[in-house]
């Protein structure tokens, strides 16, 4: 398993410590990292998380920049227009979510 959350900027996100922490607790290593991706760098993104990753969490300003990269996306991320959870599996991106209204 491997995840990470992306945004531009990044480095003050507390996700991976809040994630690990809940991977600790069922005896799983930690796999939840972070990594800046800039606007432009997004396609570059895409492709690798489709052969490297099983999921990320996207930020600000990388909610609705993703979604045009997405295989598809639920009810509630196309009512929001934006994403801030992709699962993968099989190389097939899964947007979602979970800000609520």
């Amino acid at each position: 398993m491997k995840y990470l959350v992306i945004g531009d900027p990044v480095e003050h996100s507390r996700s991976p410590e809040m994630q690990n922490a809940v991977f600790a607790s069922y005896g799983l290593p930690p796999v939840y990292g972070k990594l800046r991706v800039t606007a432009y760098g997004i396609p570059d993104f895409i492709e690798y998380a489709r052969r490297e990753l099983d999921g990320f969490n996207a930020t600000v300003p990388h909610k609705a920049a993703t979604l045009p990269y997405l295989d598809r996306i639920s009810d509630t991320a196309r009512a929001a227009g934006s994403v801030n959870f992709v699962k993968i599996e099989n190389g097939l991106l899964y947007g979602d979510s979970t800000d609520g209204y």
